[in-house]
C-alpha cells in the first residue's frame, strides 16, 4: 500500500494547512494523554517526570528540550503541538497575560 505525501499548503498570511486526506509530514502517535497533575506550584515535579514521558512519545520533547535557533515549518508545527498539550495542562494561576 502506497502513501500519499504530505500536501502543504501556504495561505496569503504565511501559515500552511494540510490538503485534505493528506497524511501529516511527522509521524503522529496515538498514546492517549497520561493522568498527568494539573501544574500548579506544589505539582511540578511529579508534572514534569509525566508530562516528558509523554512530549518524547509523541515525538515533541526534542522541540521542548533543545529549540532550534531557526524554526522550520515542521519545527514550529510541532513547537504549537508541544504549547497545545503543556498550556491547557497548568493551572489559572500560572498563566501570564
Amino acid at each position: 500500500m502506497e502513501k500519499k505525501k504530505a500536501e502543504v499548503k501556504t495561505t496569503s498570511a504565511g501559515s500552511s494547512s494540510m490538503a485534505e486526506g493528506s497524511i501529516p509530514a511527522f509521524p503522529v502517535f496515538q498514546a492517549s494523554m497520561p493522568n498527568t497533575p494539573r501544574l500548579t506550584s506544589e505539582t511540578y515535579l511529579s508534572w514534569a517526570i509525566k508530562m516528558e514521558m509523554y512530549l518524547k512519545s509523541q515525538g515533541l520533547w526534542p522541540i521542548v528540550n533543545e529549540p532550534p535557533q531557526v524554526f522550520s515549518e515542521e519545527d514550529l508545527c510541532r513547537d504549537q503541538r508541544a504549547l497545545a498539550i503543556i498550556i491547557p495542562s497548568m493551572d489559572n494561576s500560572l498563566l501570564v497575560h
